[in-house]
């Protein structure tokens, strides 16, 4: 079932152009391969029982830190959780009728869910973290334009590189 959902995804992931990082399984060459092997491995443990919520938020954790970053969209980010459902109906096959998916689907929506705020939090950061980069260029900027207008010449005429590209 975990190496049929990582396919689905590896396989979405193709089909949205992504580049997939190598299949190896050292996690130095392969670190986003890493965190979705071990991340979709805690989710699956959690799912069927033998781990509780907090097993499932860190497997969670590890693959939409990476997601959110990598993905344009909220919904290519996302879409490894819904790609679980369907792992776990392929490997069911006809074998579970319909009253027995429902708990299932419960929990399946409360991992959704989950993902979905884990996600909001990492792009907050993101955002932020752009913003105080920008705030800080554009006090550098706003410093050696200042710095250019109010320097002394430099003996025998020489300029600041960085002060005349401001110009």
């Amino acid at each position: 079932m975990l190496e049929r959902w990582i396919e689905l995804i590896r396989a979405e992931d193709a089909s949205a152009g992504a580049s997939l990082p190598a299949r190896g399984s050292d996690p130095f060459h392969d670190p986003v391969g890493e965190a979705l092997r071990r991340g979709t491995a805690s989710i699956l443990e959690s799912l069927v029982g033998e781990g509780g919520p907090a097993v499932a938020r860190e497997g969670i954790d590890r693959i939409v830190r990476v997601r959110s970053v990598q993905a344009p969209t909220a919904p290519r980010a996302l879409s490894f959780v819904f790609l679980l459902r369907r792992a776990l109906r392929d490997a069911a096959g006809g074998a579970v009728d319909a009253a027995e998916w429902g708990p299932l689907d419960a929990r399946l929506d409360a991992i959704a869910l989950e993902a979905f705020e884990i996600y909001v939090d990492c792009r907050e950061r993101v955002f932020e973290i752009r913003a105080r980069e920008a705030a800080r260029a554009n006090a550098v900027l706003l410093r050696r334009a200042r710095l250019g207008e109010n320097a002394p010449s430099r003996p025998g005429g020489a300029t600041d590189p960085a002060d005349e590209a401001l110009r």
